[in-house]
């Protein structure tokens, strides 16, 4: 027996590299109170415990293994993928401090549930590897204080304190595919007022935190105050309002994944391409199309999913977005999502122009903080995969494609220091 589980616990060791893991194309700042690795085993971070392998042939069949455990001895957090593949994990702890491998207390940030009930909470977003129990962090319970009794209680009390979304990671076939038709910023032109505006990109192409999966992977973010006036792309007809008026959920809890406020937008401009030229149809001058702004956001609809595609290659795909061969015209819908409540200018049938106020921005569903998440896809499937576009400013001839940590307005384009 105990040459038995001497080779069981050698089976499990689980060697990763202890390089850490470093944000990309995504501003850390944005995301208080969340915690990212993506890149198990091959890379760590400052709160992952530690993993292990998962041998199904140590378990009787009839054993269920549950998808997130705690070890009631440490408190420690475990979550379980007993599959062949990856999988990708949001997991929310509220009320309850939380410790990192070193027993350093992790950065908590905030979350309002649909009915309007704040709480401090901590967000892991993470990647399991294939059979892998994944120690992800501490947690801090006063037993005392709590009135728990056994371990019973104390497995009650702490799953009440959990949300969790579990997706199979399923990254991007062509990361490269952009579209040829390029949209108008998604703000205003404020050259003629006293403080003209600029926007942080917090997030971009491929960005590591949530723009790593089909359904967000060319996905822009922007940070910006609630209330900030929203504008069409391109000419088009608006196909689709969600308007969760009575959803107050916000902040950065997994439960809040699925519910936001957003629209979107059937393109009816059409391009041709001649000569590796792009040739635009049905469109206003550049000057006409750049002069408000406009904005896009990208669907949560799958929640956040999957890191399959290395860093080098998103990064080929924001540097060289014209290097793909699928950059085809062809359909393309623009949606915009955590729009403000009751904001909308448009309903779904009205015809829009480039420039045309929309709505406004805010921070409805998963948000970390207020900000507009714009995304494009060539069908209005729910399941469809991203493709990437360009933006162009009123004062400069050549598109381009926003980046995290850089400023960006509808006059410029990017701001440089």
């Amino acid at each position: 027996m105990e040459r038995k589980a001497a080779i069981m616990s050698q089976r499990r060791k689980h060697k990763y590299r202890n390089d850490m893991e470093k944000p990309f194309n995504f501003c850390r700042e944005a995301a208080k109170g969340c915690h990212v690795c993506l890149m198990a085993p091959n890379r760590t971070s400052d709160f992952l415990i530690g993993l292990e392998k998962f041998y199904a042939d140590e378990y009787d069949s009839d054993v269920e293994i549950p998808s997130v455990a705690l070890d009631p001895d440490t408190n420690t957090l475990t979550l379980t993928n007993t599959h062949d593949y990856a999988l990708s994990a949001t997991i929310s702890v509220k009320g309850l401090r939380c410790l990192g491998k070193d027993g350093t207390e992790l950065e908590a940030g905030n979350t309002v549930s649909k009915d309007g009930c704040k709480s401090t909470c901590t967000t892991f977003i993470v990647k399991i590897p294939a059979n892998t129990f994944l120690h992800v962090c501490r947690l801090v319970v006063d037993l005392e204080r709590e009135g728990i009794k056994d371990r019973d209680e104390l497995l009650e009390f702490v799953m009440q304190k959990l949300d969790s979304d579990v997706q199979r990671c399923e990254g991007h076939s062509r990361p490269n595919d952009f579209h040829p038709l390029h949209l108008t910023f998604p703000f205003q032109n404020t050259k003629h007022e006293k403080d003209e505006c600029f926007y942080l990109c917090t997030q971009g192409i491929g960005g590591s935190f949530t723009h790593t999966f089909y359904g967000n992977y060319h996905a822009i973010d922007f940070r910006c105050e609630v209330g900030t006036p929203i504008v069409a792309g391109a000419n088009g007809i608006v196909t689709n309002v969600r308007n969760n008026a009575q959803d107050q959920s916000t902040g950065i809890s997994a439960s809040n994944l699925y519910s936001w406020n957003s629209i979107q937008i059937r393109v009816t401009e059409e391009v041709n391409i001649k000569d590796g030229e792009v040739e635009e149809i049905n469109a206003d001058s550049a000057e006409q199309r750049s002069s408000s702004g406009a904005s896009t956001t990208a669907s949560a609809r799958t929640g956040i999913a999957g890191l399959s595609i290395s860093e080098a290659t998103a990064a080929a795909a924001v540097s060289s977005p014209s290097s793909s061969k699928v950059g085809q015209a062809g359909p393309l819908y623009i949606e915009y999502v955590h729009v403000q409540e009751n904001s909308f200018k448009v309903q779904v049938g009205d015809v829009v122009e480039r420039g045309q106020i929309i709505c406004r921005s805010g921070e409805s569903g998963f948000c970390p903080e207020p900000h507009l998440h714009f995304s494009a896809f060539r069908t209005s499937d729910s399941k469809a995969p991203t493709v990437g576009v360009k933006f162009i400013a009123s004062e400069v001839k050549d598109a381009f494609v926003p980046e995290a940590g850089k400023m960006y307005n509808a006059r410029i384009g990017e701001r440089k220091i």
